[in-house]
């Protein structure tokens, strides 16, 4: 997978967060649980254990990992 990274890794778990305005955004899950993803738009999913994802979004769009508390849901915003 190659990517360009175009932000810093942010905890999710703690704040929603539009990630600057990004319209691509990787999201890991380093939980030993799967983890729920929620969307500003009101879609959602889960990312099982120690999954890697790409999630494209809209710029305004926040995204965060409703009811867990840990620091270990981070998101980054990137490009192709």
């Amino acid at each position: 997978m190659l990517l360009k990274v175009k932000g810093t890794a942010t905890d999710i778990a703690s704040n929603a967060v539009d990630l600057n305005k990004a319209t691509v955004c990787s999201v890991v899950n380093i939980h030993t649980a799967p983890v729920l993803i929620a969307l500003g738009n009101g879609a959602t999913l889960y990312i099982a254990a120690g999954e890697r994802v790409l999630i494209e979004k809209l710029p305004d769009e926040t995204i965060d990992a409703p009811g867990h508390t840990a620091t270990e849901i981070w998101a980054t915003s990137v490009g192709y």
